[in-house]
């Protein structure tokens, strides 16, 4: 799946295991991880790392998620199915390629166990 985006010449190419780097609203990037494609949607981890510049690339063992009861207000979400559309407005820029473990999967599997749908 290729994601073009208006008024740019450049396009994203989304991977399963692709690594992304998102512009938050604090100006800093947050890292993104594509779990699953499927023909209505991505599937992706959002982690509370953040880099003040792009990163040449990521150690994925340094990704982690935010603590429930922190007081860090930093999103992160193990697994958020979005379409398309909204994954375009993240505004994705693709940092690296990874594979996807099984208990990443922990949540897709659940939510096509639930029939889930997308934001």
């Amino acid at each position: 799946m290729t994601l073009f985006f208006p008024l740019q010449l450049e396009s994203i190419q989304l991977v399963e295991g692709g690594i992304y780097l998102s512009p938050n609203n604090t100006g800093l990037l947050q890292a993104i991880k594509i779990l699953k494609l499927d023909e209505f949607g991505v599937h992706i981890s959002i982690y509370s790392n953040q880099y003040l510049d792009f990163p040449k690339d990521i150690d994925e063992d340094t990704l982690t998620f935010g603590q429930f009861d922190a007081n860090d207000e930093t999103v992160s979400v193990g697994h958020l199915p979005i379409s398309y559309q909204t994954f375009q407005a993240y505004t994705p820029l693709f940092v690296q390629t990874s594979t996807v473990k099984e208990e990443e999967l922990d949540g897709y599997n659940i939510w096509l166990d639930a029939n889930g749908g997308y934001f």
